[in-house]
């Protein structure tokens, strides 16, 4: 076979692959040619090119499987996430890729989806973990959408959320230890502007944290204080000079019924 150019009737050229066999007629050569065009052929080839580039400048992962769970596809970030290079996860097992617990029901959701193409898993974005190729397991959010072809292709996309899982488990221990702590704890921005207000402080001033985050602190605060408490924030984001963070004192808060409160404020 020969990839060549051929021409329309009406004088456009488009690619094509030519079979040519010669054969005996009565004793004559005869020439047969079958020619197939490759315009759809090609078409496909650029938009599996174009698709691959962009997986490979994606910063999150991205693989595709077949309907019973092989690895058609996986970007650099996938390899890099997991540990593999992409030689050694084409062709296997996306369970390869997750613990035990996970992957020992993966072969039964593949097989209950093509039954009754009941959508638990695609389109949706969803906590799950990953395992990488030490066996070190890690926080994952993936979404998988499926890909109209057939047979069907569906394709992840993966985002390693170890250092957001982090955060967020630290988060809610630091809510919990507000929640439970018996002084009041006020959190706010170099602005001034509160963004945690806890059940003690909620006690003690009269307010419930909705009216109070997002609001700036000079609301618990006389008008006296109030009045030169951002030029003080202002002051200290310019030089730097500590005069009350690090150290205890005594102030007066006010709470919302007006009532002048004496509080020993360490910030």
């Amino acid at each position: 076979t020969r990839h060549v150019r051929a021409r329309k009737k009406n004088g456009d050229l488009f690619p094509a692959e030519i079979l040519v066999r010669q054969f005996k007629c009565s004793g004559e050569d005869m020439f047969i040619g079958v020619i197939k065009p490759l315009m759809k052929a090609m078409h496909l080839q650029a938009m599996i090119s174009r698709n691959t580039n962009i997986q490979e400048m994606n910063i999150d992962g991205v693989l595709s499987i077949d309907t019973v769970g092989t690895i058609l596809t996986a970007n650099n970030s996938v390899c890099k996430m997991f540990e593999f290079t992409a030689e050694e996860l084409i062709g296997e097992n996306v369970k390869l890729l997750m613990p035990i617990e996970i992957a020992q029901n993966h072969d039964e959701y593949l097989a209950s989806y093509l039954e009754t193409r009941k959508r638990v898993v695609i389109g949706k974005i969803r906590r799950s973990r990953g395992q990488r190729k030490s066996g070190k397991i890690f926080q994952l959010e993936t979404k998988v959408e499926e890909v109209g072809t057939t047979p069907p292709v569906y394709v992840g996309y993966l985002k390693d959320v170890t250092d957001m899982a982090q955060l967020e488990s630290q988060h809610k221990m630091a809510d919990a230890i507000n929640k439970l702590s018996i002084t009041a704890c006020i959190v706010m921005d170099a602005k001034g502007i509160v963004v945690s207000f806890s059940q003690a402080a909620e006690k003690l001033f009269g307010y419930s944290a909705g009216q109070v985050v997002g609001r700036n602190v000079k609301m618990l605060m006389p008008l006296k204080t109030a009045n030169v408490h951002d030029e003080y924030l202002s002051t200290y984001a310019e030089t730097g000079v500590k005069h009350v963070i690090g150290s205890s004192r005594v102030v007066e808060g006010k709470a919302k019924d007006g009532t002048i409160i004496p509080i020993d404020l360490f910030v």
